[in-house]
């Protein structure tokens, strides 16, 4: 059997197996996505222990599968995930992987998206008015080495979306909307029904980007003739719905933005980003008891995560539910989660829900104080107590 049918085979018995018509998305499959979150962090070490034929076998396998149809740019992007990291320590290991590798289009989309990731590391997260010139030109540096990288890929697979997402990115960043036009289109040549492509066109299309909004809307309602498979269809009215939710929220129009914050959670249920928003939005708005509906919808897709656990025992309480805060709490500071060991320790010494123990009050805000935490004045209170 030739290696590409070799890789083909490999791919379609190891890996989950599609939606019935070829796009996994993950829109509402949390048990997929969570495994592919988990599963990829491995192939970290693998790169840092060098071992560059099992990375190009895999990844250079995902792409054969994406381009046999097998996988989807969906399932492709979320592995690929992994290599858009901003530690500097990666850059010579994806460089040494490309360089062994100079054929690979796997390799390249690697280094190219840590590259991307790498340049607004450099640059930071402040406002333009408030990040210095040496900070941009480091960005534009890590962009022209991702450019670069990028130059020729296409040539390397009959499906360069990856490396295409990241040309649209480029054009959003140099803030050329009739570019980005371009490069999207570009990208739908190369797949009609992508899904990475129109997620980075609206993303791109964004007001924060000076993108071209009107373009986008036009483009959002011309889809709508399109016989898109519900997956695609999915995906793509999240991301519109969160891309106008972020912006509302950057204005302060909070009520718009919970609109649409809840309207991509009602689309695709398992990505964790509108629940965040919309717990942060609910708790400024002082609806508390909406905070409390939302962070219990998080703890069920997200049941390790210690913030969703602190935010629901934080609403029970103010709703003075303190059994289930409690327990909120409790859960929370098991998972390591600060703010829930500091609500655990309010809960014993204020005797909420458990009998009153100062002693264990005192150990859990020691713990808190220990992390960081501003609790010295609860500290030393309960000292003074313990101490009659």
């Amino acid at each position: 059997m030739k290696p590409m049918l070799v890789r083909i085979a490999l791919m379609a018995a190891c890996l989950a197996p599609l939606a019935s018509w070829g796009m996994q998305t993950y829109c509402n499959d949390v048990a997929a996505l969570k495994q592919v979150e988990n599963d990829r962090k491995d192939w970290l070490k693998k790169l840092e222990a060098k071992e560059y034929k099992q990375l190009e076998d895999f990844f250079g396998g995902l792409q054969v599968a994406y381009e046999a149809g097998i996988k989807s740019d969906a399932e492709v992007a979320r592995w690929f995930k992994v290599f858009s990291s901003n530690s500097p320590h990666l850059t010579p290991l994806l460089q040494d992987w490309m360089r062994l590798y100079p054929r690979s289009y796997a390799a390249r989309h690697a280094l190219a998206a840590h590259y991307y990731t790498l340049a607004f590391a450099r640059r930071g997260t402040k406002f333009a008015s408030e990040t210095s010139d040496t900070q941009f030109e480091a960005m534009r540096v890590e962009l022209g080495h991702m450019a670069e990288v990028v130059k020729g890929a296409g040539l390397l697979t009959k499906k360069p979306i990856g490396t295409a997402v990241l040309r649209i990115y480029y054009a959003q960043t140099m803030g050329d909307a009739p570019d980005v036009w371009k490069e999207f289109q570009n990208a739908e040549r190369i797949d009609p029904l992508n899904a990475t492509a129109k997620i980075a066109f609206i993303y791109a299309s964004a007001p924060r980007w000076a993108g071209d909004t009107d373009r986008l809307a036009s483009w959002i309602e011309s889809t709508r003739k399109e016989s898109w498979p519900k997956e695609l269809r999915d995906i793509v009215d999240f991301e519109y719905a969160f891309m106008l939710g972020d912006e509302e929220r950057r204005l302060e129009h909070k009520r718009e933005a919970v609109k649409y914050f809840e309207k991509a959670l009602a689309t695709c249920k398992a990505f964790v980003n509108p629940y965040t928003r919309l717990i942060a939005l609910y708790d400024e708005l002082g609806e508390v008891a909406s905070v409390r509906s939302t962070a219990e919808r998080y703890t069920e897709i997200a049941p390790t995560d210690g913030w969703g656990w602190a935010k629901l025992g934080y609403a029970t309480s103010k709703l003075h539910d303190m059994p289930a805060s409690f327990r909120a709490y409790e859960r929370a500071a098991q998972l390591g989660n600060r703010t829930g060991t500091e609500g655990l320790a309010w809960h014993y010494a204020a005797g909420a829900a458990v009998k009153r123990d100062p002693a264990r009050a005192l150990e859990l805000y020691q713990q808190v104080a220990d992390r960081g935490g501003d609790v010295k004045p609860k500290i030393e209170a309960l000292r003074r107590e313990l101490a009659k």
